[in-house]
């Protein structure tokens, strides 16, 4: 059913609107502005990098 969805441009147009607002709110730009972004430590490869060292030692998480 290809072609079928009816899109109201109002709607779309306002949910933008929304999203980009609690965007801005809650510090998610496209630039590096989130706490991941201003320490190193919260990034996902040094917190894996964290967990095999710990896993290494035989500690657990």
């Amino acid at each position: 059913m290809a072609g079928t969805a009816n899109f109201d441009k109002a709607l779309t147009e306002k949910s933008l609107d929304v999203v980009k607002s609690l965007r801005k709110r809650f510090g998610l730009t496209n630039k590096v502005t989130t706490k991941g972004g201003s320490d190193f430590r919260y990034s996902r490869p040094f917190q894996v990098q964290a967990r095999r060292a710990l896993m290494a030692k035989g500690g657990l998480l």
